[in-house]
């Protein structure tokens, strides 16, 4: 099969996926780590250990974030990767917000998994559509205005929860308890996930802003996206050696 290589689209449209892709990777960082703000208030209610509190943060969202990349750069190299990306920020947000409703340590658990599947989906897409959009010389840009999210969200998260916490301070959770809505920190999950929601459906709705058609790869560019995704999730978890094979 020959390779198509296709007209870039105009600067103006390919900057403005860049900055829903952005936005999309800040909501994902504020939801993956809004629970190492709530820990106290978490650990209290639920009378979690500190063991318990270390599996939540940490191994329940990374079993699915490690994992289901390679598999989802590998759909995002054959499929319509809009989609990808809005399905995975619905389901990141869902589970995010079921944090806020789950009264049990698995719940938690598998709503914490759910968030790492969710998130998984996102960056492979986003290098793909980055890498279509832009000519070589001008991706190093584009990539360091979507990596600017990490940071973003981690000052942007931080006072997000804060005025979040002084505003459900003297809220009145009657009229939610209904619904397992009791605390402070149950409307801060729910509250996320459901702007999260939102934005998932924005995505889906600017497709054809996103310009996600089909590129057609010869077959020896296949096993290349995957080897470069591979690496970088190696290098992430610490297999150095491995990821520089």
């Amino acid at each position: 099969m020959s390779q198509e290589i296709p007209a870039y689209p105009k600067p103006l449209k390919a900057w403005l996926t860049v900055l829903l892709l952005t936005l999309a990777y800040i909501f994902s960082y504020i939801d993956r780590s809004v629970l190492g703000l709530l820990i106290e208030p978490i650990k209290a209610d639920f009378n979690f250990s500190d063991t318990q509190m270390g599996l939540l943060s940490g191994t329940a969202f990374a079993i699915f974030y490690a994992t289901m990349g390679i598999p989802l750069g590998w759909l995002a190299d054959r499929s319509n990767r809009r989609n990808i990306v809005a399905v995975g920020i619905a389901i990141w947000s869902v589970a995010t917000a079921a944090c806020g409703i789950v009264r049990s340590f698995s719940g938690f658990f598998v709503a914490r998994m759910m968030v790492g599947a969710g998130e998984a989906s996102l960056s492979p897409c986003a290098m793909s559509m980055i890498t279509d959009m832009f000519p070589k010389e001008m991706r190093g840009r584009a990539i360091a205005v979507y990596s600017s999210a990490l940071s973003i969200g981690i000052g942007f998260g931080s006072l997000l929860v804060a005025f979040l916490l002084n505003f459900a301070e003297d809220f009145d959770f009657s009229t939610l308890a209904a619904y397992g809505i009791e605390k402070t920190w149950h409307l801060i999950f729910v509250l996320l996930g459901t702007t999260g929601l939102i934005f998932s459906i924005l995505f889906f709705l600017c497709g054809n802003l996103l310009g996600n058609r089909i590129i057609v790869f010869s077959p020896a560019a296949y096993p290349i996206r995957c080897t470069i995704y591979f690496r970088k999730t190696l290098s992430i978890w610490g297999f150095l050696p491995w990821a520089a094979l």
